[in-house]
């Protein structure tokens, strides 16, 4: 059997199914092929550019500069070798009436740690130094490791010395008379 036999078997002009179904196949793999190609043209310069990504640059949003804005960088002080840095003095705060500031004698001992000096009682802490403060919190009965760094004032009111701490979250008051060096 020849090929001209295959395609036209039926000797009337017309090719058989199996030619005619290669014929079908091809073109849409011709066709599938071009897709393909097409489509990764597309990819890879970003598509038409011309007509579907067009902007009217007159009503386009136009972004504005923001400001930057800059430290001021602090002085620097020059203090030769020689001399001994100087220390900042402190400069004492006006108190309410009612109240005096406390001599180096009921003042804490920045240096140390202090415990609470109660057997049974928790040690009430204040947002004031006075007993009729709002109450903020308490310290447990020998509970150690107090270190005091505010102000400390006499209320002459009551007649407690108060120190100011910071118990991890706020700044509080505590009657003085219940905690003892560490």
């Amino acid at each position: 059997m020849s090929d001209t036999e295959n395609q036209w078997p039926n000797g009337d002009g017309e090719p058989s199914r199996p030619a005619l179904s290669r014929t079908v196949l091809g073109v849409l793999l011709a066709l599938l092929i071009l897709a393909v190609v097409v489509a990764l043209w597309a990819l890879l310069t970003g598509g038409d550019d011309d007509v579907a990504d067009e902007v009217d640059v007159t009503t386009a949003a136009v972004p504005t500069a923001l400001p930057i804005p800059t430290s001021t960088p602090a002085p620097q002080v020059v203090v030769p070798d020689d001399e001994p840095t100087p220390t900042p003095t402190p400069v004492p705060t006006p108190l309410p009436e009612g109240f005096e500031a406390c001599g180096d004698d009921r003042s804490p001992l920045l240096s140390a740690t202090y415990i609470v000096d109660t057997l049974s009682t928790p040690l009430n802490q204040r947002n004031q130094p006075a007993v009729d403060g709002e109450l903020m919190g308490t310290f447990a009965p020998a509970q150690s490791g107090l270190v005091f760094n505010g102000d400390c004032v006499v209320n002459l009111a009551d007649g407690y010395v108060w120190w100011e701490i910071n118990n991890g979250t706020n700044d509080v008051w505590i009657a003085s008379r219940f905690v003892s060096p560490n």
